[in-house]
């Protein structure tokens, strides 16, 4: 049996969006950017897109991009290895995700208790974000 989807016309061109770069070989940069926008332009309220991974490299072990929704801004930074072993990185929602092997998990950050609770989550309340 055939499992039906049912799509929208945003996340249709989303999706038709995020092809193109794949073909064209966009950066991840313009990649997260472009998709924070594309969210945004649909009506999405979206305060920020951040994409990290680890990678295999000799001197880097993880690269961390964030789209900033307040102010259109990117950031990418490529971390050395050796932040994998600090504690402000084995505090983070993604070490937990990764340590946990939990694929998605949605965390809302209003009222009520969050768990677990994570110090970056703290200074996103304080920017006024709720989930």
């Amino acid at each position: 049996m055939t499992k039906e989807f049912s799509t929208s016309p945003m996340f249709d061109s989303l999706g038709n969006w995020l092809i193109e770069q794949g073909i064209r070989e966009a950066s991840v940069e313009e990649v997260v950017q472009g998709f924070g926008r594309g969210l945004v332009d649909a009506g999405v309220s979206v305060n920020r897109v951040s994409l990290g991974g680890l990678l295999l490299h000799p001197v880097f072990g993880a690269l961390d991009v964030v789209w900033n929704g307040k102010d259109d801004t990117i950031n990418s930074q490529m971390m050395p290895r050796g932040v994998v072993t600090t504690e402000d990185f084995q505090n983070s929602p993604f070490f937990w995700a990764m340590s946990e092997h939990v694929p998605f998990r949605r965390f809302r950050l209003g009222e009520g208790a969050v768990t677990p609770d994570f110090p970056i989550f703290e200074r996103l309340r304080s920017e006024g974000v709720t989930d």
